[in-house]
């Protein structure tokens, strides 16, 4: 079970990071029936530096990762995500970006793939 897992021990080298933050669901995501991993990662160095294992995405976790990374010595200079509210609140005070993948998928929820005018 996932409780029993034990992650390798993580080598942290403190730096100057623009992170990006999100969490992936694994099963099916219904009540008591998924899990999820949220991890905070420099896109730049390719580096998972801080994670957590949980049955969701919440604003806790994310203040989480980020007193975990601030307490380890890391200088976060701008957060990128895929615009779940929590993670603004979590790292208030902090340039935020919203995950550009994550927009264009909202933009193409709201808009038609079959134009029935000219304009469109």
């Amino acid at each position: 079970m996932l409780s029993a897992y034990q992650s390798p021990s993580k080598q942290h080298h403190p730096r100057s990071v623009h992170l990006v933050v999100d969490g992936t669901y694994f099963g099916e995501r219904k009540e008591g029936r998924s899990w999820c991993t949220v991890v905070a990662r420099d896109p730049y160095e390719k580096e998972n530096l801080l994670w957590s294992f949980e049955d969701t995405e919440t604003t806790e976790v994310y203040a989480w990762l980020r007193q975990g990374l601030e307490t380890l010595g890391y200088t976060i200079l701008s957060v990128t995500g895929d615009g779940f509210s929590g993670i603004k609140s979590a790292f208030f005070g902090i340039p935020y970006q919203m995950c550009h993948v994550h927009m264009e998928r909202l933009v193409i929820q709201g808009t038609t793939r079959n134009p029935q005018t000219q304009a469109g």
